[in-house]
Protein backbone atom coordinates (compact mmCIF):
# COMPACT_ATOMS: atom_id res chain seq x y z
CA UNK A 1 0.00 0.00 0.00
CA UNK A 2 1.31 3.44 -0.89
CA UNK A 3 0.59 6.73 0.81
CA UNK A 4 -1.43 7.81 -2.22
CA UNK A 5 -3.76 4.90 -1.51
CA UNK A 6 -4.84 6.12 1.93
CA UNK A 7 -8.23 7.07 0.50
CA UNK A 8 -8.85 3.38 -0.13
CA UNK A 9 -9.80 3.19 3.55
CA UNK A 10 -13.32 4.18 2.58
CA UNK A 11 -14.94 1.38 4.55
CA UNK A 12 -13.95 2.94 7.87
CA UNK A 13 -17.29 3.96 9.40
CA UNK A 14 -17.91 7.55 10.34
CA UNK A 15 -18.58 8.26 14.00
CA UNK A 16 -22.24 8.56 15.03
CA UNK A 17 -23.87 11.92 14.31
CA UNK A 18 -24.32 12.61 18.02
CA UNK A 19 -20.54 12.47 18.53
CA UNK A 20 -19.94 14.90 15.67
CA UNK A 21 -22.46 17.25 17.23
CA UNK A 22 -20.66 17.05 20.58
CA UNK A 23 -17.33 17.89 18.91
CA UNK A 24 -18.77 21.04 17.32
CA UNK A 25 -20.66 22.11 20.45
CA UNK A 26 -17.54 22.09 22.59
CA UNK A 27 -16.01 24.79 20.37
CA UNK A 28 -19.14 26.99 20.60
CA UNK A 29 -18.81 29.59 23.39
CA UNK A 30 -22.59 29.96 23.65
CA UNK A 31 -23.11 26.31 24.60
CA UNK A 32 -23.74 25.41 28.25
CA UNK A 33 -23.72 22.18 30.28
CA UNK A 34 -27.44 21.64 29.74
CA UNK A 35 -26.98 21.78 25.94
CA UNK A 36 -24.16 19.23 25.97
CA UNK A 37 -25.89 16.81 28.34
CA UNK A 38 -29.05 17.05 26.22
CA UNK A 39 -27.20 15.94 23.08
CA UNK A 40 -25.28 13.14 24.82
CA UNK A 41 -28.47 11.84 26.41
CA UNK A 42 -29.92 11.11 22.97
CA UNK A 43 -27.69 8.02 22.79
CA UNK A 44 -28.23 5.83 25.85
CA UNK A 45 -25.45 3.39 24.96
CA UNK A 46 -23.05 6.35 24.83
CA UNK A 47 -24.38 7.58 28.18
CA UNK A 48 -23.72 4.17 29.72
CA UNK A 49 -20.19 4.00 28.31
CA UNK A 50 -19.26 7.50 29.51
CA UNK A 51 -20.65 6.92 32.99
CA UNK A 52 -18.80 3.61 33.20
CA UNK A 53 -15.51 5.36 32.48
CA UNK A 54 -16.25 8.23 34.88
CA UNK A 55 -17.15 5.82 37.68
CA UNK A 56 -14.03 3.72 37.13
CA UNK A 57 -11.21 3.52 39.65
CA UNK A 58 -9.22 6.04 37.61
CA UNK A 59 -11.46 9.01 38.39
CA UNK A 60 -11.96 7.97 42.02
CA UNK A 61 -15.08 9.98 42.86
CA UNK A 62 -16.31 9.31 46.41
CA UNK A 63 -19.92 9.00 45.25
CA UNK A 64 -21.24 7.48 42.05
CA UNK A 65 -21.96 9.85 39.14
CA UNK A 66 -25.42 8.96 37.85
CA UNK A 67 -26.20 11.54 35.17
CA UNK A 68 -24.47 13.12 32.18
CA UNK A 69 -25.49 16.59 33.37
CA UNK A 70 -23.68 15.97 36.66
CA UNK A 71 -20.67 14.64 34.74
CA UNK A 72 -20.50 17.71 32.47
CA UNK A 73 -20.61 20.06 35.46
CA UNK A 74 -17.89 18.14 37.32
CA UNK A 75 -15.53 17.40 34.42
CA UNK A 76 -16.19 20.09 31.81
CA UNK A 77 -17.18 20.08 28.16
CA UNK A 78 -13.85 18.96 26.68
CA UNK A 79 -13.52 15.97 28.98
CA UNK A 80 -17.03 14.80 28.11
CA UNK A 81 -16.24 15.28 24.42
CA UNK A 82 -13.11 13.19 24.79
CA UNK A 83 -14.88 10.45 26.73
CA UNK A 84 -17.62 10.35 24.08
CA UNK A 85 -14.99 9.92 21.38
CA UNK A 86 -13.13 7.29 23.42
CA UNK A 87 -16.27 5.29 24.19
CA UNK A 88 -17.42 5.40 20.56
CA UNK A 89 -14.09 4.29 19.10
CA UNK A 90 -13.86 1.38 21.55
CA UNK A 91 -17.41 0.34 20.66
CA UNK A 92 -16.81 0.48 16.90
CA UNK A 93 -13.49 -1.40 17.13
CA UNK A 94 -13.98 -3.52 20.22
CA UNK A 95 -14.64 -6.82 18.46
CA UNK A 96 -12.40 -9.81 17.94
CA UNK A 97 -9.14 -9.66 16.01
CA UNK A 98 -9.16 -10.63 12.34
CA UNK A 99 -5.82 -12.44 12.62
CA UNK A 100 -4.42 -14.67 15.37
CA UNK A 101 -1.12 -12.77 15.37
CA UNK A 102 -2.86 -9.67 16.74
CA UNK A 103 -4.73 -9.73 20.06
CA UNK A 104 -7.26 -6.90 19.99
CA UNK A 105 -8.16 -7.39 23.65
CA UNK A 106 -4.50 -6.93 24.62
CA UNK A 107 -4.32 -3.95 22.30
CA UNK A 108 -7.13 -2.18 24.17
CA UNK A 109 -5.62 -3.14 27.52
CA UNK A 110 -2.38 -1.44 26.47
CA UNK A 111 -4.31 1.52 25.08
CA UNK A 112 -6.30 1.99 28.29
CA UNK A 113 -3.12 1.78 30.34
CA UNK A 114 -1.49 4.36 28.06
CA UNK A 115 -4.53 6.61 28.41
CA UNK A 116 -4.24 6.55 32.19
CA UNK A 117 -0.47 7.00 32.02
CA UNK A 118 -0.78 9.96 29.62
CA UNK A 119 -3.21 11.54 32.07
CA UNK A 120 -0.75 11.02 34.95
CA UNK A 121 2.18 12.44 32.95
CA UNK A 122 0.10 15.45 31.89
CA UNK A 123 -0.91 16.20 35.47
CA UNK A 124 2.72 15.96 36.54
CA UNK A 125 4.41 17.90 33.73
CA UNK A 126 1.93 19.70 31.42
CA UNK A 127 -1.20 20.60 33.36
CA UNK A 128 -2.79 22.63 30.53
CA UNK A 129 -2.99 19.49 28.38
CA UNK A 130 -4.83 17.33 30.93
CA UNK A 131 -8.34 17.47 29.34
CA UNK A 132 -7.10 15.84 26.11
CA UNK A 133 -4.53 13.47 27.62
CA UNK A 134 -6.80 10.48 28.25
CA UNK A 135 -8.24 10.45 24.72
CA UNK A 136 -4.86 10.83 23.01
CA UNK A 137 -3.42 7.98 25.05
CA UNK A 138 -6.37 5.74 24.27
CA UNK A 139 -6.34 6.22 20.49
CA UNK A 140 -2.61 6.68 19.84
CA UNK A 141 -2.41 3.19 18.27
CA UNK A 142 -5.87 3.15 16.65
CA UNK A 143 -4.15 2.64 13.30
CA UNK A 144 -3.23 -0.91 14.36
CA UNK A 145 -6.89 -1.81 14.83
CA UNK A 146 -7.73 -0.19 11.49
CA UNK A 147 -5.02 -2.33 9.86
CA UNK A 148 -6.36 -5.47 11.54
CA UNK A 149 -9.96 -4.67 10.60
CA UNK A 150 -9.52 -3.58 7.01
CA UNK A 151 -6.17 -5.05 5.85
CA UNK A 152 -5.86 -8.26 7.92
CA UNK A 153 -3.60 -10.24 5.59
CA UNK A 154 -1.04 -7.45 5.18
CA UNK A 155 -1.17 -6.67 8.90
CA UNK A 156 -0.59 -10.33 9.72
CA UNK A 157 2.55 -10.19 7.59
CA UNK A 158 3.80 -7.15 9.52
CA UNK A 159 3.11 -8.86 12.85
CA UNK A 160 4.88 -12.00 11.66
CA UNK A 161 7.96 -9.95 10.77
CA UNK A 162 7.92 -8.60 14.29
CA UNK A 163 8.00 -12.14 15.70
CA UNK A 164 10.93 -13.11 13.50
CA UNK A 165 13.28 -10.14 13.78
CA UNK A 166 14.52 -7.26 15.87
CA UNK A 167 13.21 -4.47 13.65
CA UNK A 168 10.71 -2.06 15.17
CA UNK A 169 6.97 -2.43 14.61
CA UNK A 170 6.95 0.77 12.59
CA UNK A 171 9.75 -0.52 10.32
CA UNK A 172 7.84 -3.77 9.74
CA UNK A 173 4.66 -1.87 8.87
CA UNK A 174 6.56 0.37 6.48
CA UNK A 175 8.04 -2.69 4.79
CA UNK A 176 4.60 -4.28 4.23
CA UNK A 177 2.28 -1.28 3.87
CA UNK A 178 4.52 1.58 2.85
CA UNK A 179 3.20 3.49 5.87
CA UNK A 180 2.80 2.98 9.61
CA UNK A 181 -0.07 2.55 12.05
CA UNK A 182 0.53 6.17 13.06
CA UNK A 183 -0.02 7.32 9.46
CA UNK A 184 -3.24 5.34 9.15
CA UNK A 185 -4.45 6.34 12.61
CA UNK A 186 -3.89 10.02 11.90
CA UNK A 187 -5.62 9.76 8.52
CA UNK A 188 -8.72 8.14 10.04
CA UNK A 189 -8.79 10.52 13.00
CA UNK A 190 -8.79 13.42 10.54
CA UNK A 191 -11.67 11.77 8.66
CA UNK A 192 -13.53 11.52 11.98
CA UNK A 193 -13.01 15.28 12.55
CA UNK A 194 -10.92 14.82 15.66
CA UNK A 195 -9.34 18.08 16.89
CA UNK A 196 -6.19 18.94 14.94
CA UNK A 197 -3.80 18.64 17.89
CA UNK A 198 -5.07 15.13 18.64
CA UNK A 199 -4.62 14.11 14.98
CA UNK A 200 -1.04 15.42 15.08
CA UNK A 201 -0.35 13.52 18.29
CA UNK A 202 -1.53 10.25 16.75
CA UNK A 203 0.58 10.86 13.63
CA UNK A 204 3.73 11.77 15.55
CA UNK A 205 3.69 9.69 18.75
CA UNK A 206 6.75 7.76 17.52
CA UNK A 207 8.41 10.99 16.43
CA UNK A 208 7.78 14.00 14.18
CA UNK A 209 8.70 14.03 10.48
CA UNK A 210 12.19 15.24 9.49
CA UNK A 211 12.76 18.96 10.07
CA UNK A 212 9.74 19.16 12.39
CA UNK A 213 9.68 19.27 16.19
CA UNK A 214 7.69 17.47 18.86
CA UNK A 215 4.39 18.99 19.95
CA UNK A 216 3.74 18.86 23.72
CA UNK A 217 0.82 16.43 23.35
CA UNK A 218 2.70 14.08 21.03
CA UNK A 219 5.62 14.13 23.47
CA UNK A 220 3.27 13.31 26.35
CA UNK A 221 1.76 10.24 24.72
CA UNK A 222 5.19 9.12 23.49
CA UNK A 223 6.56 9.19 27.05
CA UNK A 224 3.43 7.52 28.47
CA UNK A 225 3.55 4.81 25.80
CA UNK A 226 7.19 4.11 26.65
CA UNK A 227 6.39 3.96 30.39
CA UNK A 228 3.57 1.46 29.87
CA UNK A 229 5.77 -0.74 27.68
CA UNK A 230 8.50 -0.64 30.32
CA UNK A 231 6.20 -1.81 33.11
CA UNK A 232 5.04 -4.73 30.97
CA UNK A 233 1.74 -3.80 29.33
CA UNK A 234 1.75 -5.62 26.97
CA UNK A 235 4.22 -8.32 27.96
CA UNK A 236 6.80 -8.07 25.20
CA UNK A 237 10.53 -7.77 24.72
CA UNK A 238 10.13 -4.81 22.37
CA UNK A 239 10.41 -1.37 23.96
CA UNK A 240 9.74 2.13 22.66
CA UNK A 241 12.81 4.05 21.48
CA UNK A 242 12.61 6.93 23.95
CA UNK A 243 13.22 10.37 22.47
CA UNK A 244 15.51 12.72 24.44
CA UNK A 245 13.95 15.63 22.55
CA UNK A 246 10.48 14.68 23.83
CA UNK A 247 11.81 14.53 27.39
CA UNK A 248 13.50 17.90 26.98
CA UNK A 249 10.31 19.50 25.65
CA UNK A 250 8.49 18.34 28.76
CA UNK A 251 11.22 19.77 30.96
CA UNK A 252 12.69 16.51 32.19
CA UNK A 253 15.43 13.96 31.45
CA UNK A 254 16.15 10.24 31.73
CA UNK A 255 16.14 10.42 35.54
CA UNK A 256 12.79 12.17 35.51
CA UNK A 257 11.49 9.55 33.12
CA UNK A 258 12.53 6.70 35.40
CA UNK A 259 10.83 8.42 38.31
CA UNK A 260 7.68 8.66 36.18
CA UNK A 261 7.88 4.95 35.33
CA UNK A 262 7.99 4.19 39.06
CA UNK A 263 5.13 6.58 39.78
CA UNK A 264 2.91 5.03 37.09
CA UNK A 265 3.81 1.50 38.18
CA UNK A 266 2.97 2.28 41.81
CA UNK A 267 -0.31 3.94 40.80
CA UNK A 268 -1.31 0.94 38.69
CA UNK A 269 -0.40 -1.47 41.51
CA UNK A 270 -2.49 0.40 44.08
CA UNK A 271 -5.77 -0.38 42.32
CA UNK A 272 -7.25 -2.34 39.46
CA UNK A 273 -6.77 0.31 36.77
CA UNK A 274 -9.08 -1.57 34.38
CA UNK A 275 -11.95 -1.85 36.84
CA UNK A 276 -15.01 -0.26 35.33
CA UNK A 277 -13.32 0.52 32.02
CA UNK A 278 -14.64 -2.52 30.19
CA UNK A 279 -18.16 -3.85 29.97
Amino acid sequence: MLREDLDRIDTVPMLPAVVGRIISMVEDPSVNAYDVSGIVSKDQSLVSSILRIINSAHYGFFSRITSINQAVVLLGFRTIRNLALAATVMTVYGGSSKEKSFDRAEHWKHSMATALATDLVAKQWRKKLVPDAYLVGLVHDIGRVIMDQHFPEEFDQACALGDLGSASLVDNELQVFGLSHADIGGHVARKWNFPADIVTSILNHHGPPPNETWTPMAALVHIADACVHEIGIPQTNKQIDLSPEALELLGTDECGYQEMVEHISETFNQTDIFEGLVA
